[in-house]
């Protein structure tokens, strides 16, 4: 099996921004995610940024803050995983009202696909690799996570972005106020098969009888517990489901 290094990670979520190297709370004038500014995950200057859908602006946060200090990594060999377990829902809703108003809206339209969440984040990054998106299903994280580290040991990819959004805008909240979301996040780890310079740490996934029976965390959960453990760094194992079997995320 080869090695594999996270050299970044990205969160955003009620909690605060984060990436490998720094935290910042959010605004007081800031009252949720939605909110957020290009200027916080972002230095230089991005025209569309303000255009992009909830989960296409999550998920570009989230994974420019995982590129900050790799921003010249996008090649052919760099894809992009990502769950979103809502899919395009909030688009499609604003979608379907402006139809129902009798002026679509293509804006909407060219949005309404859970894959349109990468698509910013491939060409602004130039991220030309194999692309991987999971929404619906039980463990749409989980199997993410799988393939981007199949990725890298087919030697498919170099680097890849694991990438989980959870994106319902408030408004459409409302509207669905019977349905149980998860809070809007998006959380991004950059994994690579190329030994960075400096101090590398590994992870991997395994699969073992490591205990007889264990309490795996929500996908949601998950991702938050791994955010910390890497921004730590230091040796852990997090327990993960998929399917039947006994899975962690090691960090060497």
């Amino acid at each position: 099996m080869k090695p594999v290094y996270f050299t970044g990670c990205g969160a955003v979520f009620n909690r605060g921004i984060y990436s490998l190297s720094s935290a910042k709370t959010w605004d007081a004038t800031q009252d949720s995610v939605e909110t957020i500014r290009r200027d916080q995950v972002l230095d230089t200057p991005l025209p569309t940024f303000g255009k992009l859908n909830l989960p296409d602006k999550l998920a570009f946060c989230a994974a420019s803050l995982a590129l900050e200090s790799n921003k010249g990594c996008g090649s052919d060999r760099s894809g992009i995983c990502i769950a979103i377990p809502y899919g395009s829902l909030t688009t499609d809703m604003f979608f379907m009202e402006s139809v129902i108003g009798s002026l679509p809206s293509p804006a909407y339209f060219s949005a309404t696909l859970p894959s349109s969440a990468i698509s910013d984040i491939a060409i602004y990054y130039k991220f030309k690799g194999p692309d991987r998106v999971f929404c619906g299903g039980n463990s749409p994280v989980f199997e993410t996570l799988c393939a981007a580290h199949a990725l890298l040991q087919l030697d498919k990819a170099d680097t890849v972005i694991f990438l989980a959004t959870w994106a319902v805008d408030s408004t459409n909240r409302t509207r669905l106020k019977e349905y149980a979301f998860q809070p809007n996040a998006a959380f991004a780890v950059l994994l690579t098969t190329v030994k960075p310079d400096n101090k590398p740490c590994c992870c991997r996934i395994v699969s073992e009888n490591r205990h007889a029976q264990y309490d795996p965390p929500t996908e949601f959960d998950f991702c938050t517990r791994l955010t910390d453990a890497l921004r730590c760094g230091q040796k852990q194992f997090i327990p993960f489901s998929q399917s039947s079997s006994e899975n962690y995320f090691e960090i060497v």
